[in-house]
């Protein structure tokens, strides 16, 4: 499956809290200080194993601020207290430009740490130059150097030939079953060209090179032999992944493909097609085996961009043969947590003991999240909320996210959190991780006669806004769906629900208010509101609406949204739209009864109360010199009927559009053409603002979730949802409005263009006092 994300030309975030989880009763407050241990001079942790005897090992980068000066190897205690019996205080560092990949734990308890190994000198001449190579240090269980191990403790190994520079990353490290070592990586060879290996090498337990593995203990693959898939010729694989699988073969994933490779260090021809599957990432963030055999894979999608443009992220699984898993997700699964980061994500995968699969990521300057899946994919809703746990960034300067997790024989889950210069964190958080909150389920409908009960002919309230407010602390709004249902989750005290009025300006609410109160936690309420016409009512709106940016030449499509807001019934309707002289007219759905000049009109016998319409035109934006990049098209709209309205101020609709070159298929805008005046604004006139969203992969997507953020200038609580491409729910919470459409099934622009677009239009007030 796939999921679209929509990042808005708006800024928009998580509420920014202090480091820790959001929801109380998920940090285990027995690890640590209040369930965190503290590593200054850090940068980033890798990688935790936890020993045998529960203590608990993280590998860290050293350093302050972005740049990694050496590695740490810390030990703490099962509690979260550093052990001081390690190393010298609790930890050993490293400061000689090492960089760290990798932990393992020997059966005998000695630690190995794969990082680089750094043999340049300063001032040395490009023909001697070799760059990084792998290092392999071996330490005793108490954190001091193993000199029985290779040379003082080391090996590195040197994967270039002839003086020519090639620079070598060893990001995993295993220990066999019979004693024996392989680490892998990447490595990058400079000459005429850049050419990209997958570099392993095996050793003895004693350190020494084992030769009967590859050609002398060593195995090159070289990049583009494999990397096929996406026809990407690209040397720089990093955060190569390695897996073992328990006949002793691994499986190499990278960027675009996952490698199988023999136990004596060559491609399996029996992997995949010819040794190689494709994995669609723009980079392989990590992998994990689960008991079965099965092995997922974790990492950042490509879609055709690169840095520094937004990317997604997901999970992909296969079978032991390299084949795609079908029965996972139909072998993907696109987490639908957050919104787009537009730099680096942390990320780490784990498969609990019975098969359970623990997904921890992070994003820059935005938080970190925790999710549970049972072994075949879908959310655990019994973990955390709903399947999750998450917390959020106190300063957005910082860099902040989850990086690495291991989990302890009671079940309990250790995780490093990186946070720029102030170091990094270990946290624990209890194995169940039960994040407390009430919930209230409801819905709202319209009660024609008045009786209390949704009778078979009375239909739900789709766009209602209601409000769960605890005075002076917290304040929700949740926008009931297509059926006029809703679901909010609140905290424990004492709570006031109640549907706006604008939502149903000539409707009686029964009840009114209600309130829900609650001590504990993981109560539900539930709330039915009925929508009680006031009768002879007549008010008739429309909104034009533009469905896709104005470019010279091209088609674009305008949407009229009629809606009779009363409770009487509107006859003889009639609607006029008078276009730009700029657009020509091609076709409408709906054909206008009339076209005189640039005025098309239609005539509706009648509109029903609460009853919608829709008409889409096509136009055509008039070619260069008639119509050029930076022009503003003018056009407005009027409803009308034998009647007079109640309220004539939403009868008429004005958009101004500027004509652009090229443009994004996701983007927010809003009808005034980037101006209001203050006089509108003591009028009280609304912004309509219309998001358009396009799925253009090569798959459908299942679920859209658009996230956007209302400016402080605007007056939140006067937001009303015009319309929408597809059934849509929309919940707000201090401004941050959340746009979930399930289900939708939009396909992709490959196979079907047109029906590729969707687009949400809502209006919303100015505070009065805006300048």
């Amino acid at each position: 499956m796939k999921k679209i994300f929509l990042r808005l030309m708006v800024c928009f975030s998580f509420c920014y809290a202090t480091i820790a989880f959001a929801q109380p009763g998920v940090l285990d407050q027995t690890f640590g200080v209040n369930g965190r241990s503290f590593m200054p001079d850090t940068v980033l942790p890798v990688d935790i194993k936890i020993q045998p005897d529960q203590k608990i090992l993280v590998l860290s980068m050293f350093g302050r601020g972005y740049f990694s000066d050496g590695y740490s190897l810390t030990r703490f205690k099962p509690n979260g207290i550093l052990d001081s019996t390690f190393g010298t205080n609790g930890s050993h560092t490293v400061m000689d430009d090492q960089q760290p990949y990798a932990l393992a734990i020997q059966p005998d308890g000695k630690i190995l740490v794969s990082s680089t190994y750094n043999s340049d000198t300063l001032n040395q001449p490009p023909s001697t130059y070799t760059g990084y190579d792998y290092n392999l240090t071996r330490y005793m269980s108490n954190g001091s150097i193993d000199n029985s191990f290779g040379t003082n403790g080391k090996v590195i190994t040197n994967f270039s030939s002839g003086g020519n520079y090639l620079t070598d990353r060893p990001t995993s490290v295993f220990v066999l079953p019979n004693g024996k070592i392989i680490q892998g990586g990447y490595s990058i060879y400079r000459s005429s060209l850049d050419e990209g290996y997958f570099s392993l090498v095996r050793l003895n337990t004693n350190g020494t090179v084992d030769n009967t593995y590859g050609v002398n203990g060593k195995a090159m693959i070289r990049n583009d032999s494999i990397n096929r898939f996406y026809n990407v010729y690209n040397a720089y694989n990093n955060f190569t992944n390695l897996l073992m699988q328990p006949n002793g073969k691994i499986i190499i994933g990278i960027r675009h493909s996952i490698t199988g490779i023999t136990a004596n260090g060559t491609i399996d021809s029996t992997f995949g097609i010819n040794g190689v599957a494709p994995l669609p990432f723009e980079v392989c963030r990590t992998a994990v085996l689960q008991p079965n055999g099965k092995m997922i894979f974790l990492g950042r999608n490509t879609n055709g961009i690169y840095w520094p443009n937004p990317y997604y992220f997901s999970m992909y699984r296969y079978n032991t043969n390299g084949s795609l898993d079908t029965s996972f997700k139909n072998g993907r699964y696109i987490p639908d947590i957050t919104d787009q980061g537009i730099d680096w994500f942390y990320g780490d995968l784990m498969v609990e003991p019975g098969g359970n699969i623990m997904l921890g990521f992070g994003y820059v300057n935005t938080g970190a999240f925790l999710l549970r899946f049972t072994p075949n994919g879908v959310l655990d809703s019994s973990y955390g909320k709903r399947g999750r746990v998450w917390m959020q960034n106190k300063n957005p300067t910082n860099r902040f996210g989850l990086t690495t997790t291991a989990q302890q024989p009671d079940g309990k889950i250790v995780f490093g959190i990186t946070y720029d210069t102030a170091g990094t964190y270990l946290m624990r958080i209890e194995k169940n991780a039960l994040v407390y909150y009430n919930s209230v389920v409801s819905k709202v409908f319209y009660d024609l006669n008045r009786n209390g009960v949704q009778d078979a002919n009375e239909t739900p309230v789709r766009y209602a806004a209601i409000t769960s407010i605890k005075p002076g602390v917290d304040t929700v709004s949740t926008y009931s769906d297509y059926k006029g249902r809703y679901l909010t989750d609140i905290d424990t005290g004492t709570y006031r629900h109640s549907v706006k009025n604008f939502s149903l300006p000539y409707y009686n609410m029964v009840p009114a208010v209600k309130t829900t109160s609650h001590t504990t936690y993981f109560n539900t309420d539930s709330i039915s509101f009925a929508a009680q016409p006031i009768p002879g009512i007549r008010d008739l709106s429309i909104h034009l609406v533009p469905l896709r940016v104005a470019k010279a030449g091209f088609h674009t499509y305008y949407l009229l949204q009629l809606h009779n807001t009363g409770t009487d019934t509107a006859a003889n309707v009639v609607v006029k739209l008078v276009k730009s002289n700029k657009l020509d007219y091609n076709a409408a759905i709906a054909p206008p009864s009339s076209i005189v000049a640039d005025t098309l009109t239609w005539n509706i016998s009648s509109l029903l109360p609460q009853q919608d319409s829709t008409i889409i035109v096509d136009f055509t934006v008039q070619a260069p010199p008639l119509a050029n990049a930076g022009d503003t098209l003018r056009s407005s709209a009027t409803i009308s009927s034998n009647r007079q309205d109640s309220s004539q101020a939403d009868n008429t609709s004005v958009i101004v559009q500027v004509v652009r070159n090229a443009y994004d298929p996701n983007d927010k805008t809003e009808n005034h053409g980037g101006k209001i005046t203050t006089t509108q604004v003591a009028g009280g006139e609304y912004l309509t603002y219309t998001i358009r969203f396009q799925n253009t992969g090569n798959d459908t997507a299942f679920n859209v979730y658009i996230r956007d953020t209302m400016d402080s200038k605007l007056d939140w609580n006067t937001l009303q949802i015009v319309a929408s491409s597809h059934n849509t729910r929309m919940t707000m919470n201090d401004g941050k409005c959340l746009f979930t459409l399930p289900f939708i099934l939009l396909v992709d622009s490959l196979h079907n263009e047109p029906k590729s677009h969707g687009y949400i239009v809502y209006k919303i007030k100015t505070k009065p006092n805006v300048q």
